[in-house]
């Protein structure tokens, strides 16, 4: 009789349960986005731990020996919890999830196959194709493990696009924008000012730029000439715009042979009570094929699954290509984000830059009634203690 069943070994890894439940405990921002359910643990104590924190999380507690004890109730086991509290911990976590996934998928289509052969017995060769077949596009058709989350549309609650600064530069809520221009047109300066404008209106909020390619000293030079001549306020309240500087090297999130950089992981927890994130520029952070889409395709991906998932809104500063008509390398770049900025200069004129809406998927130039305007991006160079007008002049 053949052997229908899968050796245990490739059924489950209880070790590489103990290193996400681990993680899990010690570092909770990783648990935000897992991707697993009770259902993908193998071992009974490590369902019942992981469906623990999710009770805890879902209650906005941390995930404290005691805390977890108190929630699991009878079924703790100290043993058993000190065997995954003391094992590695991964900032990976998307590569073991996906493991324990398949294990998951592995042992249901064990449990097929067993249920299986009991169905087969005393039937005919034609009773048996016919069963098969049937199975086999039960399986198919109807997944015991989901890939995604399906939802009637006339049940999703319906929402509009939410802006940042929408009254000066709108940018697109949890989701990813670009700004794109050549050398020396201010970039730095309007992402200091955005920032700056959004947390004048939600002062509660925390917003982070690496601005790698200047000193973290001339950032806030700019901030203050910015706060004292064009927003009329002060630099002091700002304790809640954090910023990176040149001192600190950038790291790569694809790596020159594609593949992908765990410390995106690391830099997702420490960045995980921020709402706004602005990086400049885009190609500190990406050391693959500048002009491979597929490469380009997955750094991309990696900022709008956080923006989707964490709620943030990352903006990237980006450089023009050498004609100054859009931004160089993949395409795929300016196809992942859903709002790109295109700046340019003004003849003769010193504090101001033009602005045109190079892609606009959310509205934008809906909200501003044009796609090309003008706004203050420097100080008064004639009187830096006069006072700027806030907005600039739109123009159609």
């Amino acid at each position: 009789m053949l052997e229908t069943k899968m050796s245990n070994n490739s059924l489950y890894d209880i070790d590489i349960e103990k290193v996400v439940l681990a993680s899990y405990i010690a570092e909770p921002s990783l648990f935000i986005s897992s991707k697993l359910e009770a259902k993908a643990f193998f071992f009974v104590f490590h369902k019942e731990l992981y469906q623990a924190l999710v009770s805890l999380y879902d209650k906005d507690l941390p995930f404290e020996t005691a805390l977890i004890k108190k929630e699991l109730g009878n079924k703790f086991n100290d043993k058993f919890f000190n065997d995954v509290t003391q094992h590695n911990t991964t900032i990976n976590i998307d590569k073991y999830e996906n493991i324990l996934i398949e294990f998951n998928e592995k042992r249901l289509i064990n449990a097929k196959f067993e249920e299986l052969a009991l169905k087969l017995r005393g039937l005919s060769i034609p009773e048996i194709k016919a069963l098969l077949l049937q199975e086999a596009q039960n399986m198919f058709n109807v997944s015991d493990y989901d890939l995604f989350e399906m939802e009637p549309i006339s049940e999703i609650q319906g929402e509009k696009t939410e802006y940042i600064c929408e009254d000066w530069l709108p940018v697109p809520k949890k989701t990813v924008s670009m700004i794109v221009a050549n050398g020396g047109v201010g970039k730095s300066w309007i992402i200091i000012q955005l920032a700056l404008r959004h947390l004048i209106k939600n002062p509660n909020e925390k917003v982070f730029a690496w601005l790698s390619e200047d000193p973290k000293g001339l950032s806030k030079f700019r901030a203050n000439l910015i706060c004292n001549d064009i927003l009329d306020d002060d630099i002091n309240k700002f304790s809640n715009f954090m910023v990176t500087g040149s001192e600190w090297e950038t790291f790569h999130i694809i790596e020159e042979n594609g593949s992908l950089n765990s410390k995106l992981e690391l830099m997702k927890a420490k960045l995980k009570d921020y709402s706004v994130i602005l990086l400049d520029p885009l190609i500190g952070f990406y050391g693959g094929n500048e002009n491979s889409n597929s490469q380009a395709r997955k750094f991309m991906q990696q900022f709008t699954r956080w923006a989707a998932r964490e709620n943030k809104t990352i903006l990237f500063i980006h450089h023009a290509d050498k004609l100054g008509k859009g931004s160089r390398g993949a395409s795929a770049i300016v196809d992942a984000v859903r709002l790109v900025y295109e700046i340019d200069i003004i003849e003769n004129d010193n504090e101001q830059r033009k602005f045109k809406i190079g892609k606009d998927n959310y509205g934008v130039s809906d909200l501003l009634g044009t796609k090309e305007f003008e706004r203050i991006v420097f100080p008064s160079s004639k009187n830096q203690k006069k006072k700027r007008s806030s907005k600039g002049r739109g123009r159609r």
